[in-house]
């Protein structure tokens, strides 16, 4: 049944005591009017809208143009957003998002590629209008020493290609960066630890760091590399890529303890590295061990690994999160997981081999917190949907299964 929607907005009633000079009007909203609704009200459902649509609806009503960009704390500026909204240049389409966003916090532009050199511009328009931004997100690609004289203060996440980019203005020698809170870079070399050195020191507050490839030798290298890791005592989030681990697996293994032992509060760890032999021995993850606060781990190890994988896991207590990239892994991997994992509730395995079956299942059920199960299938797997259904009878607490495979995604649910 349709219901008609008054289109009156509102009606005035008129009443006359009878001076002509003294006439009282009140107002009476329709039943479905946004007016009936304050302000605030009004901001916190427009407050579900994306950022392109705001714009489009902001000329609905007075009240839209009031409130629908006074919820915009944090932006991220791409080159998508700059294509959806763009009305004329680049530059005047910013001022227009500073001008209407004046609560803004924080600005991620490490999505903007069009025109990078328009980063120090842009960073000023939103100065300027926004007086409660505190942090600001960007790549470093050019102008460096120019967007530090300026916004130094502002950056606080930075992605570059590496640390030669950001630490010292080769031109006056300055130093550049201070007091980041994230630093992601992809290119370390083994000359780069006279450079690490003085980055570490101006920003003693990082929480995440991030080495995205390093072409280093572990023997020489990685020692001098975590010893300057270990430096930052704040340290939450951390990712390494190690390259080869064999006959290194002793230097590397120390090298990684100083870092848990130094870095009391790293709740987040990611580990990359292969191995010279076909099978990689456990003892290469003896140093997690010193990550007793570790709640989420990201392997990704090129070598097949013996059946005590889950054994180091043991002395990470708090451990809710883990993703296995493991292209050699076997199926034994899991037995006695749920011993070492127990308080697991997170669990995504790149199955590149095909072993996930219903015996990995029965020892992936025993794990007693685990509530997501999240597997990427190279190809066709044999489990049957009876498989999953009994995995959720025998786990009390699983709710979610995730499948990829053939660039599908399934899902299974309690």
């Amino acid at each position: 049944m349709t219901q008609e929607v008054t289109q009156m907005m509102e009606s005035l009633e008129t009443t006359d005591d009878g001076n002509g000079d003294n006439r009282q009007q009140s107002k009476t909203y329709a039943k479905y009017s946004m007016d009936r609704f304050g302000d605030d009200m009004c901001g916190l459902i427009l407050s579900y809208l994306s950022f392109k649509d705001r714009f489009r609806l902001e000329c609905v009503s007075k009240q839209f143009q009031r409130t629908v960009f006074d919820s915009v704390i944090d932006i991220n500026i791409n080159d998508r957003l700059i294509r959806q909204i763009q009305r004329t240049t680049i530059t005047q389409t910013i001022a227009t998002i500073a001008t209407k966003c004046p609560n803004i916090e924080t600005i991620d532009l490490r999505g903007m590629f069009i025109k990078c050199e328009h980063i120090p511009e842009v960073l000023r328009l939103f100065r300027d209008n926004c007086l409660n931004l505190r942090e600001v997100y960007c790549n470093l690609r050019s102008n460096t020493a120019q967007l530090y004289q300026q916004f130094g203060p502002l950056v606080t996440r930075i992605e570059c290609n590496d640390l030669s980019d950001t630490v010292v203005d080769t031109t006056s020698g300055q130093q550049l960066v201070n007091n980041l809170k994230t630093f992601s870079f992809h290119f370390y070399y083994p000359n780069d630890t006279q450079l690490l050195s003085a980055f570490v020191a101006h920003n003693q507050c990082l929480k995440s760091v991030d080495f995205k490839e390093m072409y280093i030798d572990l023997n020489d290298t990685i020692p001098e590399m975590c010893g300057q890791l270990s430096r930052l005592t704040q340290l939450r989030e951390l990712s390494l890529r190690l390259g080869i681990m064999n006959s290194k697996t002793l230097v590397a293994n120390q090298s990684l303890r100083t870092i848990g032992e130094n870095c009391k509060q790293l709740q987040r760890l990611s580990l990359e590295f292969g191995s010279e032999s076909p099978v990689l021995n456990v003892e290469a993850l003896d140093s997690l061990r010193y990550y007793c606060r570790l709640k989420r781990l990201h392997l990704t190890i090129n070598a097949a690994i013996d059946d005590q994988l889950f054994d180091p896991l043991r002395h990470c207590k708090r451990l809710t999160h883990l993703e296995l990239y493991l292209p050699r892994m076997t199926a034994k991997a899991f037995i006695n997981c749920f011993k070492n994992c127990p308080r697991l509730q997170y669990l995504y395995i790149h199955d590149f081999n095909d072993i996930m079956g219903a015996e990995c299942l029965d020892e992936l059920s025993r794990l007693p917190a685990l509530q997501t199960l999240i597997i990427f299938f190279r190809r066709d797997y044999d489990l049957i949907n009876n498989d999953f259904s009994d995995l959720f009878t025998r786990s009390a607490k699983l709710k979610c299964i995730r499948l990829h495979v053939n660039n599908g995604i399934k899902f299974y649910y309690r």
